[in-house]
């Protein structure tokens, strides 16, 4: 009878974490650091002048996180909502370039749509650019964003997108 082959786990997610990382790019296990609002550092400002924002699980500061939407190609029309893709993310914002319209119904607007201070993050491609991220800017109007990217919506209460 075969011998089963024992397989050891990385120590930790940190360890994962490196292994898996692209060179020059810090990953970290524990948390994100974003600016929310925090009793040691109650404004942007005070990081600034030396305060340190607390590193927090992103889950924490997000009320959701939701992959988008997958539409047949029959779907895309000229008449159609924007639908923003891997490629409108770029140096951490949206650009408006090749955009794609597709027909949504009012119950799919509502779940794959878009507010100011979302965060858009692409989920798929090489390993340098998985997890590019950018805001959703409040000029952008309505829209909604593909399945190969990931929305994450703050809680006010605790984040200022701004």
């Amino acid at each position: 009878m075969p011998r089963a082959r024992s397989i050891t786990p990385p120590s930790s997610a940190v360890a994962l974490a490196e292994e898996e990382a692209p060179k020059g790019r810090n990953i970290p296990a524990q948390g994100i650091a974003l600016g929310s609002r925090h009793p040691t550092n109650p404004s942007p400002e005070g990081a600034a002048q030396g305060g340190k924002w607390p590193i927090v699980p992103l889950s924490d500061l997000a009320v959701s996180m939701k992959n988008g939407i997958y539409k047949h190609a029959s779907a895309y029309a000229e008449d159609g909502i924007p639908c923003l893709r891997m490629y409108n993310i770029e140096d951490g914002r949206i650009v408006w370039k090749d955009i794609k319209r597709m027909r949504l119904t009012n119950s799919e607007l509502d779940d794959y749509g878009l507010l100011p201070g979302d965060l858009l993050v692409n989920r798929v491609n090489s390993r340098e650019l998985v997890g590019k991220t950018a805001p959703i800017p409040d000029a952008l109007g309505p829209c909604v964003f593909e399945s190969k990217n990931i929305r994450v919506r703050l809680d006010r209460h605790r984040v200022d997108p701004k």
